[in-house]
């Protein structure tokens, strides 16, 4: 609805009504999660130079798709292949993109604190805003060019297990997928150069104490089934409600 409307409809000034706009955001980003893994690069005077100046074309930058054995992609329904097929990119960029994620948390971090408390400014509230648009975009990309790691651990799972339906194959892609998710949040960038190896062992842990669903389950509940289009809907479902859109913009 235009301003203009808004402020006749209530009898106030323009100026009245973007300062009731400015205030509802701001009091949105004060309750919007902002932690981060410190670094004291993050400290230095040409930080934004240093951590932002490089192009993300160059940090996305890949080598082809993750290696996944055909068999593993086959036994996926046609949605979900295209999910798990994600492009390579080196361990170097990847640590770049974790510095980089959290980087921008602490930037939104500090914009937050320099908000005016009874009439914080357009200009306050739109720099937040650019810097947690920026970290929600690289948690997605971050998520989903780790899918096939899960993908990966979640088929060594399953070779020991009497259990080898899609339904089974769902149940520990889901779990996989809120490990994933955690981790990226959780990841020491300054401590820890690779993220697929600490994703790895936190996903053996996991499924190293998950049971079938069928498992103590009602033979109701162990003989349901999903369609091919369940698991996709599943998974992208499961990742709305962690805040991760799981597939890219086309």
């Amino acid at each position: 609805v235009p301003v203009d409307r808004i402020a006749e409809k209530y009898k106030r000034t323009r100026s009245t009504v973007y300062r009731a706009v400015h205030q509802h955001k701001a009091g949105g980003a004060g309750r919007f999660p902002l932690d981060y893994v410190a670094s004291p690069i993050f400290e230095r005077e040409d930080a934004d130079e240093v951590i932002l100046g490089r192009p993300m074309e160059e940090l996305t930058k890949h080598r082809g798709f993750t290696q996944i054995t055909k068999a593993a992609l086959g036994e996926l329904p046609e949605p979900m292949r295209a999910l798990f097929k994600q492009p390579a990119i080196p361990d170097a960029q990847v640590h770049a993109l974790f510095v980089r994620y959290n980087y921008v948390k602490f930037r939104a971090h500090q914009a937050r604190q320099l908000f005016d408390k009874y009439s914080p400014g357009a200009k306050q509230v739109a720099v937040f805003d650019g810097f947690v648009k920026q970290a929600k975009d690289l948690r997605n990309l971050l998520v989903r060019i780790h899918l096939p790691v899960v993908l990966s651990v979640a088929r060594r799972h399953m070779i020991g297990e009497t259990d080898s339906s899609f339904n089974r194959l769902l149940e520990l892609l889901e779990q996989g997928l809120l490990v994933l998710i955690q981790s990226v949040e959780s990841f020491n960038h300054v401590r820890q150069k690779r993220f697929d190896s600490a994703l790895t062992n936190r996903l053996l842990a996991r499924y190293a104490t998950s049971a079938p669903a069928g498992s103590g389950a009602s033979p109701r509940q162990a003989q349901r089934k999903f369609n091919e289009g369940d698991g996709l809907k599943r998974l992208t479902h499961i990742a709305a409600e962690a805040g991760v859109q799981l597939m890219a913009d086309r």
